[in-house]
């Protein structure tokens, strides 16, 4: 917000020079503070414009606690019109929000009360003012979150003479928080929940800063027993014949050397039972720092199949049948020789219909990929979390992530162990994620598109208009009344344009949150309603207007349909001199086709390519924002359709609106 100085200098002579070569003369006094305090006043007043289409919500109370500025935005955002709150005192603007008169933070900022400032979360008083958030859950019907802003306002002197808020909707960025930890959360439970053990560890001394639950069950210890540990202590958990090579490791993985991954290793459990763990080791940062994250697969039973492979298969498979992922062994060749029974949960297929074949079930994006990965695999390298599409029985696309682990005999690949998952939802929601990015990204760039035209086409008209009142300013109006009359005249039609301008800006920024679908209607009607209102127009100018079609149906947002057939037929009798506008409307192919044609100037060539783009204009004097046709593309492309034209340059335009006569969201 900006604020007005508290200090002022006492201001100068002012000496003004004519454009004769007469002496200068001294202004007196008394005209420089009148010329001082009227451009004072326009200072305010434009400053009050700013603030009233400002897109955020915005209100100000003087120290009564009346409202003296209500702005449009604050308007849409309450229902309230401004004729209806301004000069109200007593609390009258918190009843929109709150439902009852309390003071709201702009009142806190002139006379605090804690106990409504504890009301609000994230609340900050500083010598600028307050900040805070809080949340509404039936704000005009809806949960909303607002962002609010509280600051004085200073009179020219350095008075505190009231105080101004502006209130920001970030429902949608809470919302995208929420997700946000949602996503997080999911992932640290899939984490948890994991069949595999999992660790986090820092060196070179080792010492666990995580350990999962499923680690926890292996090693017979609790999570937090585990993080406990001592650097000796861990030590004695590795077998002493694994123990050096497993260190030597260690130190080498966190030092970044280039050393396999894979190794598998001889635990001992808290009661002294040996078993074997799989590990698999990334080099990761956590926390800031340099940490060691292993993978453990219990490979005991394994192990000791090795020597009863036979033996041991009811016990290995009664214990992956219970999987909720899915299991499976294969062969170097790539044969499927077993898939667990969460075969069909997982990626959609019969066990049966797999096993003993090469499954060609890939998406044919990602097979290139996958076969690099299998090709590891055949070389007894271990692979984690390997994501791609698999395409089911039935034809449906799912996402897996695909890890597996080689079984070796000593010197020889036996077969391969996959572990795969369904994480179609995790990504889904991986991407949503990203979409809400993109889009948030994309209407910031719209802003800006958008704020750097409306500055443009309201600098035009605006700097004709001060240019043409500083000309008047100088002009004697009886010698001079016809030089007057032609600033005079420039004045209105620039003052006409910026109107129109302002109107149809205010058209376009209403667009975002209007329902394309809404009601069924007669389109007879619709025109009826929209033509009956340009054949006044059309009469003065001695135009033949006509408007013709059958009785048809369809469901829409009559008023955006309308909005955008008005548009046409006003560009149509604005560039028709003499002649006919003709508005017909018929239904081809469940579709609607409304044309408006004329027999005006038309469209140059080099133009038509540009017609539909904002703020374009053949002839920069012409009347009109140059945003209509923009706004009606914009409406029929809401709706699901689509705008044509055929112009011939002297001879006239036909505009068609083609759209579905059952409008969808």
């Amino acid at each position: 917000m900006a604020r007005i100085a508290r200090k002022r200098k006492k201001p100068k002579s002012i000496h003004v020079s004519h454009e004769s070569a007469k002496p200068s003369r001294k202004v007196p006094p008394v005209a420089c503070q009148m010329r001082m305090e009227f451009e004072l006043r326009e200072c305010q007043r434009r400053l009050r414009d700013l603030l009233d289409f400002a897109p955020d919500a915005t209100f100000a109370v003087d120290l009564d606690g009346r409202v003296t500025l209500w702005n449009k935005a604050m308007e849409r955002m309450t229902g309230r019109k401004a004729r209806d709150m301004m000069g109200k005192g007593n609390h009258e603007y918190a009843i929109p929000f709150y439902g009852k008169r309390r003071p709201g933070i702009i009142e806190l900022l002139l006379k605090p009360e804690k106990r409504f400032e504890r009301t609000y979360s994230n609340f900050r008083r500083t010598r600028e003012g307050i900040t805070a958030e809080i949340f509404f859950p039936g704000l005009r019907g809806r949960e909303t979150y607002l962002w609010l802003i509280a600051r004085p306002l200073y009179s020219p002197k350095g008075r505190v003479v009231g105080a101004i808020e502006g209130l920001r909707d970030i429902t949608e960025h809470k919302k995208a928080q929420a997700a946000l930890k949602a996503s997080e959360e999911k992932y640290h439970s899939l984490v948890d929940h994991s069949l595999q053990g999992i660790v986090i560890a820092y060196g070179p001394a080792p010492r666990l800063v995580y350990a999962n639950p499923a680690i926890a069950r292996m090693v017979g210890y609790t999570t937090r027993e585990l993080t406990g540990l001592s650097p000796l202590q861990l030590v004695g958990l590795i077998h002493p014949e694994d123990r050096k090579k497993f260190f030597e490791l260690f130190d080498a993985r966190l030092a970044g050397k280039r050393v396999n991954p894979h190794h598998t290793v001889r635990v001992i459990r808290k009661g002294g039972r040996t078993i074997w763990l799989d590990i698999t080791s990334n080099l990761i940062s956590y926390e800031g720092k340099t940490a060691l994250q292993g993978t453990f697969i219990d490979v005991t039973e394994q192990k000791m199949a090795e020597d009863a492979l036979g033996e041991s298969e009811e016990t290995f498979r009664s214990v992956i049948e219970a999987s909720h992922d899915l299991i499976m062994l294969t062969q170097v060749d790539g044969i499927v020789t077993y898939l667990s029974p969460a075969c069909r949960q997982v990626i959609g297929w019969k066990p049966e219909s797999l096993v003993g074949t090469r499954p060609d079930i890939v998406h044919p994006e990602d097979a290139a990929r996958v076969r690099a990965g299998i090709g590891q695999a055949q070389l007894g390298k271990s692979g984690v979390d390997m994501q791609y599409r698999i395409i089911t029985q039935d034809g449906r696309i799912r996402w897996v992530s695909h890890s597996w682990s080689p079984l070796q005999l000593p010197g020889k690949l036996k077969m391969v162990a996959s572990v795969v998952q369904d994480i179609t939802e995790r990504r889904k929601t991986e991407e949503g994620l990203i979409r809400q990015k993109e889009q948030i990204e994309e209407l910031s760039k719209m802003r800006e598109r958008f704020m750097a035209d409306i500055t443009h086409e309201l600098k035009t008209p605006l700097s004709v208009i001060l240019l043409n009142l500083e000309m008047a300013r100088k002009l004697e109006p009886r010698s001079q009344k016809k030089q007057l009359q032609e600033c005079f005249e420039l004045m209105w039609r620039n003052s006409m344009r910026l109107s129109r301008s302002v109107d149809q800006i205010m058209q376009l920024t209403k667009l975002e949150s209007v329902d394309v679908s809404a009601v069924r209607f007669r389109i007879s009607n619709m025109m009826c309603m929209v033509c009956n209102e340009y054949l006044p127009l059309a009469k003065s100018k001695g135009i033949e207007f006509e408007m013709n079609g059958p009785p048809i149906e369809m469901k829409g947002n009559q008023h955006l349909l309308a909005m955008a057939v008005s548009n046409l037929v006003s560009n149509a009798l604005k560039f028709t001199s003499a002649g006919k506008v003709s508005v017909k409307w018929a239904e081809s192919g469940g579709n609607v086709v409304i044309s408006v044609s004329d027999t005006g100037i038309g469209v140059r060539r080099e133009s038509q390519r540009k017609i539909f783009d904002k703020f374009f204009k053949e002839d920069h004097d012409a009347p009109g924002s140059g945003i209509g046709l923009a706004i009606s593309s914009e409406i029929i492309g809401r709706m699901g359709g689509r705008m044509e034209f055929d112009s011939v340059p002297g001879k006239g335009s036909t505009f068609r609106i083609i759209i579905p006569k059952e409008v969808r969201k």
